[in-house]
């Protein structure tokens, strides 16, 4: 049993070890391939164009939150907005609405009735003192 748990902590110490061993391998081929590849446009619009340190990497977050942050305070009353419209108020205004609109139908056919029996009473003028030959004045 005491060979078993020495094999355990032997093995597990070796596990540790190549795993280490492994992410410090592909860490660096990850950083290679990174180095060789150009920052893309927003990366350049923000500053994150390279990070040598992890200052650079804070002062372009810092830089990029700064942008996004408003610029005037809140206002401190809420903006103000009328009370929404009730089924009744609906109803009023379609009435007053169609109320107007039969309101200047009305003087339209009023204003045109008078201007045709004013045209037709020239026409029964004109007949009628062409057909007497008289003058006008009689009517």
């Amino acid at each position: 049993m005491a060979k078993f748990r020495g094999f355990l902590k032997f093995l597990m110490f070796f596990l540790l070890i190549a795993s280490l061993i492994l992410v410090t391998i592909v860490g660096c081929e990850k950083e290679e391939k990174l180095e060789n590849q150009r920052p893309n446009a927003a990366e350049r619009a923000i500053g994150i164009t390279s990070h040598s340190s992890h200052w650079n990497k804070v002062r372009s977050w810092i830089n990029l939150a700064w942008h996004k942050l408003p610029l005037s305070p809140p206002s401190p009353e809420p903006p103000i907005e009328p009370p929404p419209l009730t089924a009744e108020d609906v109803v009023k205004e379609a009435v007053a609405k169609s109320y107007e609109t039969s309101k200047m139908t009305a003087e339209n056919a009023v204003k045109l009735a008078g201007e045709a029996m004013q045209k037709t009473a020239e026409k029964m003028k004109r007949s009628v003192s062409n057909v007497d030959g008289g003058d006008e004045s009689d009517l």
